[in-house]
């Protein structure tokens, strides 16, 4: 397991590479998965997640996170580590959910890289039963999040 980490040095403070790669050790038990797998994550700005939104998926405005998986049903039976793909994250997205959630930023930045991650291993959230799934698996992997 291995996590390839770029983010602004004023994020340092939050030992994210030490927490992802703690969620993803949690992550892969959790689902199942064996752990030969990296993730690289990009920890940026609103305009270049914007960038990037429009230019992959056509939608012109930031998001809090976007994941770019490299394996379609990703496995690790022939043992040699697989590149999952990668996460790239807003952190000024993030800062401004953790406030309106009630959380930290550091909560909110690691609800989003588990986020990403699971869709990076196959979940998604577009239908009720998907979404149920994926809230139950964030939920075991963070803990329950508080309601507002």
């Amino acid at each position: 397991m291995n996590i390839d980490l770029i983010a602004p040095k004023k994020l340092n403070s939050y030992h994210l590479i030490n927490r992802y790669s703690f969620l993803l050790n949690k992550t892969l038990k959790v689902t199942g998965h064996s752990k030969n797998f990296s993730v690289d994550v990009l920890i940026t700005t609103n305009k270049v997640v914007r960038t990037f939104n429009f230019k992959y998926l056509n939608h012109d405005y930031p998001t809090d996170v976007l994941s770019f998986p490299f394996e379609i049903n990703p496995t690790s039976s022939t043992g040699k580590k697989i590149l999952l793909g990668q996460i790239v994250i807003s952190y000024q997205q993030a800062f401004i959910q953790a406030k309106n959630y009630g959380h930290t930023k550091e909560r909110e930045l690691s609800f989003l890289f588990v986020h990403g991650l699971l869709h990076l291993l196959g979940y998604h959230h577009d239908t009720k039963a998907e979404e149920a799934l994926m809230i139950e698996l964030q939920d075991k992997i963070l803990g329950k999040r508080k309601k507002i």
